[in-house]
């Protein structure tokens, strides 16, 4: 395959949950369905970045949370505003619990897990729901002498929390991971379902994807990533 940078801008990834206007969880069907090792790999049955969280709501009750279901598979937390999760954050404060962050990875709900249409429809129908959250890793991936067109299938939402890498083609970012692979430094491999939170030290800004595309589409020259 020739090498090339795909982007894809993506509907319906960033919903507001939960209010008596239920969002259509119908709409969060779609094609990408991939989300980074760094995520779902090496989880601890409980510990500071892996936890659990047991929410109850009245039947009116928000839960006060906007997610980037971007991925197909999870919901990243995007925003958290008054409701039921930020009254979760502030006993966990008083107790020393960890608190739910944006930021935030949800990957199960009531053992609920598989789509992001799955996770959202448990959160629509159950008053009472046990959240499984991750806190995702930060790494900084630093390439060098890399060219345009980097070779990377690029998804985004206007509202969402980052850049979703769906796919490594043949291209400059594919050679990189290759000489990463053979030196073992596989924390510098970029893979799919990473998640471009900054690129050469211009954080992602949402509504603002422009700016880092730009970066990911130079002509040539040095290339630092921070993904989750």
């Amino acid at each position: 395959r020739s090498s090339t940078t795909d982007c894809y801008e993506m509907p319906f990834c960033t919903l507001s949950c939960c209010s008596t206007a239920e969002p259509n969880s119908n709409e969060v069907e779609h094609e990408v369905n991939i989300v980074s090792n760094r995520v779902l790999e090496g989880l601890p049955t409980e510990a500071a970045d892996h936890f659990f969280v047991a929410i109850s709501r009245g039947d009116k009750e928000r839960l006060g949370m906007e997610l980037d279901l971007i991925d197909g598979r999870t919901a990243q937390v995007a925003k958290i505003g008054p409701g039921a999760i930020e009254k979760y954050n502030e006993s966990a404060s008083r107790i020393g619990r960890p608190k739910v962050e944006v930021g935030d990875m949800l990957i199960s709900a009531n053992e609920s897990k598989g789509t992001s249409g799955h996770l959202l429809r448990t959160l629509e129908k159950d008053k009472e729901v046990k959240l499984e959250i991750v806190k995702p890793k930060i790494c900084t991936i630093s390439m060098t002498e890399i060219w345009a067109p980097i070779g990377l299938n690029l998804f985004y939402t206007h509202a969402g929390m980052s850049i979703l890498i769906g796919e490594v083609m043949s291209g400059p970012v594919e050679d990189w991971n290759t000489a990463q692979a053979e030196a073992k430094n596989h924390e510098q491999i970029v893979k799919a379902g990473d998640r471009i939170i900054e690129a050469n030290g211009i954080p992602f800004a949402p509504g603002q994807p422009q700016a880092i595309l730009a970066v990911l589409g130079q002509s040539s020259g040095d290339l630092t990533l921070v993904v989750q």
